[in-house]
């Protein structure tokens, strides 16, 4: 198969914005770059990776499930993996990823710098000599998803400029998209459990970090764009993290007519109370509890953490949520796409 030329720009970042990185985010200890003309925010890494991901294999019989960060990936793989194994209650109960989901840009080693991925590994090392098997299987698996032969499930935080070109119109994929405020306040505390990442700053630099499109994986916006301007593509399903929170039974009917399985109104219901969010968020196998062992997750906190919309409350200043809105209504002129920040109900 010929590989297809990276359309995509690679540009360094300047030195205020590099320093300031550096400092706050130890994930970035060898600074950013971006990628593109809506300028994707990366750590500095080989190019080679990203052209690799945008030529990744594709098979009809993989699904995808696409989102920015924290706007209920996670959630939603679940909700996919067991749709489509029929309701395999069983079989979920093995870790989420690697053993189930492939997370592309983990598998490329992409989310953070090689001397931060490597400095955790050996703290972990150190602090637990006798897991070491554990953490370099655990390494390898992450990596090895990338051959694995189909039906596979693909889980990625890219935009969709920068997948392979043709995922529409070969795979299923489900696309999640999040209100912004509560996507941030989320981001935020997976900064600060991530230890790949392990943000040393405070909420108010990290807010201002994520509306300058300086946080990893960001701009928020013109991800969620792409996907909108898509939405209407056969093999593309659209959902909001706000529409599973107020009616989670309809979405999972919807999900079930999306991927061609007949639910039974038994499993629905089964469904439903497997994935509310206060039994999910106890559930071991997706909450990643194994790699807080492993000394890759910090043991304060908790991968699946609230799931609740309105919870940017709880962290923003008026002014903070002033200048959110403004920065919302100026990145969504000229679009008919909108976001709920609140609700009256949530499952």
């Amino acid at each position: 198969m010929s590989t297809l030329p990276y359309p995509h720009e690679f540009h360094d970042v300047d030195d205020e914005t590099n320093a300031r990185v550096k400092r706050l985010v130890p994930g970035l200890a060898e600074g950013a770059m971006t990628i593109g003309k809506d300028r994707y925010f990366y750590p500095k890494k080989d190019h080679e990776a990203f052209h690799k991901m945008y030529n990744y294999p594709l098979d009809e019989r993989d699904i995808w499930v696409v989102t920015m960060p924290k706007c209920g990936t996670t959630w939603t793989q679940e909700m996919v993996w067991l749709i489509a194994n029929d309701c395999d209650f069983k079989g979920a109960q093995s870790n989420l990823v690697p053993d189930r989901w492939n997370f592309l840009e983990m598998s490329y080693l992409v989310l953070a710098s090689d001397v931060r991925a490597k400095s955790v590994a050996w703290e972990g090392i150190k602090a637990n000599p006798w897991k070491m098997p554990q953490i370099l299987w655990l390494g390898l698996k992450m990596a090895w998803p990338r051959k694995y032969y189909p039906p596979r499930f693909i889980k990625s935080h890219m935009p969709f400029s920068m997948l392979p070109p043709k995922l529409l119109d070969t795979c299923k994929v489900v696309y999640v998209a999040r209100n912004p405020k509560d996507a941030l306040v989320s981001y935020y505390h997976h900064h600060k459990l991530i230890k790949m990442m392990d943000f040393e700053g405070t909420f108010e630099e990290f807010f201002d970090l994520f509306l300058e499109n300086k946080v990893v994986q960001a701009p928020f916006m013109p991800h969620v764009k792409e996907a909108w301007e898509k939405k209407d593509h056969p093999n593309l399903l659209f959902l909001f993290f706000e529409d599973l929170k107020s009616d989670l039974k309809g979405n999972i009917r919807r999900v079930g007519d999306f991927l061609g399985k007949t639910l039974s109104e038994e499993q629905v219901e089964q469904l439903y109370e497997h994935l509310k969010f206060d039994n999910f968020k106890k559930n071991p196998y997706v909450n990643n509890d194994p790699l807080k062992e492993l000394g890759i997750l910090s043991t304060t906190g908790n991968f699946v953490r609230k799931g609740k919309t309105g919870d940017w409350k709880n962290h923003f200043t008026p002014e903070m949520d002033a200048r959110m809105d403004a920065w919302i209504k100026e990145n969504l002129r000229g679009t008919d796409l909108s976001f709920q920040t609140e609700l009256k109900h949530q499952d």
